[in-house]
């Protein structure tokens, strides 16, 4: 108890108020931080050396085999990131209902014309999802019982969703079934 005393009472003397002992503490703290940092970069350095070490007595056909598996890795995962990606790209575009990003996606694999798919949606329904005009619905007017049907991969998913009725549609027009299921719209579309 009399040392605290004599700190608190002997402090200032020496210029060593509250905020002194604050900043103390912060900067023990900044150097603690500081500290481990250094140590970890220590670690790295030094397994990176052990490794080399290792590498070398390895041999380099061993060293350029893992250097090829490596890039080999690296190749995958930039596909995988760049596939990642065009979906969310896709999914973000849906999500707006602007479709035209994911009309370019379709059409492309299903090798139909975009322009002439984004223009039958047009004369369909005028870009809307949600779109009925009496027995048919959504982007292309489709009635239940032909969405619903054995040739459409998409059909247990609501007739209302854009996406799912943009990549049908795309697979009805590559089979050659547009004039039938169309027959009015797409002459003008393609």
């Amino acid at each position: 108890m009399f040392l605290f005393t004599a700190i608190l009472f002997l402090a200032p003397l020496f210029g060593m108020t509250d905020s002194a002992h604050a900043g103390l503490g912060a900067q023990v703290r900044r150097t603690t931080r500081e500290l481990r940092r250094a140590q970890v970069v220590e670690r790295h350095a030094s397994t990176a050396f052990r490794q080399a070490v290792a590498d070398r007595e390895m041999g380099l056909a061993a060293l350029h085999g893992r250097v090829v598996q490596a890039r080999r890795h690296v190749r995958r995962v930039k596909t995988r990131l760049a596939e990642l990606r065009q979906r969310l790209s896709l999914q973000r575009a849906t999500q707006r209902q602007d479709w035209w990003p994911l009309v370019r996606h379709v059409a492309a694999r299903e090798h139909v014309s975009a322009r002439g798919l984004y223009k039958l949606m047009w004369l369909e329904s005028g870009r809307r999802a949600d779109a009925r005009a009496g027995q048919f619905y959504g982007l292309f007017m489709y009635c239940p019982s032909t969405w619903r049907a054995a040739w459409n991969p998409w059909r247990d998913r609501s007739i209302l969703d854009g996406e799912a009725q943009i990549r049908a549609t795309a697979r009805a027009i590559r089979r050659g079934w547009g004039p039938h299921m169309w027959p009015n719209t797409y002459p003008m579309a393609f």
